[in-house]
């Protein structure tokens, strides 16, 4: 299926204000999809699959076009060479005959709300030839794709002041993820309005500290309703038998079969990062970070493919310092990934 100039443009005269820009609305792809059934015979298309055809064809002129304002027509500086991104994580590296225009690019963006960075990157894997640019890199702009696609993998696009730090990466938008801290933070704070003592944990805001101290409240609460006596007591009471069954449930889902609290903390922080990468910039996918003081200096994160809850075997300190939730977002810093 081509979305073509045609296309686009029958779309935008349909729409009351002339126009669409991503974010799109449901009443804005339905128009689209009738477009597309009368300039296609391919009807049978999922709408988010035209969105992704849209948003290419609406971003990468913008994109194109804002380099030509930046540098002039037929001004436009030809990158010195063909650029990769990297196998791992780590430094990226950028010709020193890249530098100007690069950074000079930088802080062009257009009107769909482009973070600094991704028309720089986009120039510099699209324009060894600045009169036939290549596709090497993509522009996504749907909601829930990371910026751009270069060289068939997702990249998201940051420019945090440090590569080191912890830098927002979404909400969870996955239902497992929400299920597992409803779970979790159910079942702490019920023994906790029981009689504990303690405050009632927030489940919008922890780091791995707050998640040891809610595993071992589940722990404690645990051991004793598995002791006979106390089973047998409250076996015909449905709330603790839903409570039992959450517990079960919580120590499934990370699959790992300990009591060691430190381990299973572990695992759930991850178990929620895990999450929240599959579904933006995805496993086996990049996060860039531009430093905005120093657009050059820049870090490539490499997602791993699988297995995140592999990395519970890393020290203690070094997922505190890596993971953590702040106002209902997952913060995550990319030294976790960093050997």
């Amino acid at each position: 299926m081509n979305i073509n100039d045609d296309v686009i443009r029958e779309w935008f005269y349909r729409l009351p204000k002339g126009y669409a820009e991503a974010p799109y609305t449901e009443s804005e792809l339905t128009v689209l999809a009738d477009v597309i059934a009368e300039h296609d015979s391919n009807v049978g298309k999922p709408i988010p699959e035209a969105v992704e055809l849209v948003t290419e064809a609406i971003a990468a002129p913008k994109f194109h076009n804002e380099i030509v304002n930046t540098f002039g027509e037929g001004n436009i500086p030809a990158v010195s060479k063909k650029y990769n991104l990297p196998e791992e994580s780590g430094r990226f590296i950028i010709d020193t005959a890249d530098h100007e225009a690069f950074i000079k690019l930088f802080t062009v963006v257009d009107s769909q709300g482009t973070g600094n960075g991704e028309i720089s990157l986009y120039w510099l894997f699209n324009y060894q030839d600045p009169v036939n640019p290549s596709e090497n890199c993509i522009v996504n702009h749907s909601r829930n794709q990371p910026d751009l696609t270069i060289n068939g993998k997702y990249a998201e696009v940051k420019s945090y002041p440090a590569h080191d730090r912890k830098n927002f990466l979404g909400r969870f938008e996955s239902k497992e993820a929400s299920k597992l801290i409803s779970k979790v933070f159910g079942v702490a704070n019920t023994t906790r309005t029981l009689g504990s003592g303690k405050k009632i944990a927030s489940k919008t805001q922890f780091n791995l500290d707050d998640m040891l101290e809610v595993v071992t409240d589940i722990l404690d609460l645990k051991q004793i309703l598995e002791e006979p006596d106390v089973a047998e007591a409250l076996n015909d009471y449905d709330v603790f038998n839903r409570i039992k069954a959450d517990i079960d449930k919580i120590f499934g889902i990370t699959g790992i079969e300990t009591n060691d609290p430190e381990v299973i903390s572990k695992a759930i922080m991850l178990t929620l990062l895990e999450e929240v990468l599959t579904v933006k910039p995805g496993l086996g996918n990049y996060v860039i970070n531009l430093l905005p003081n120093d657009p050059i200096d820049i870090h490539v994160t490499k997602i791993p493919e699988a297995d995140i809850i592999s990395y519970a075997q890393k020290e203690y300190d070094k997922i505190k310092n890596s993971i953590d939730v702040n106002s209902a977002q997952l913060r995550l810093s990319n030294a976790l990934f960093d050997e």
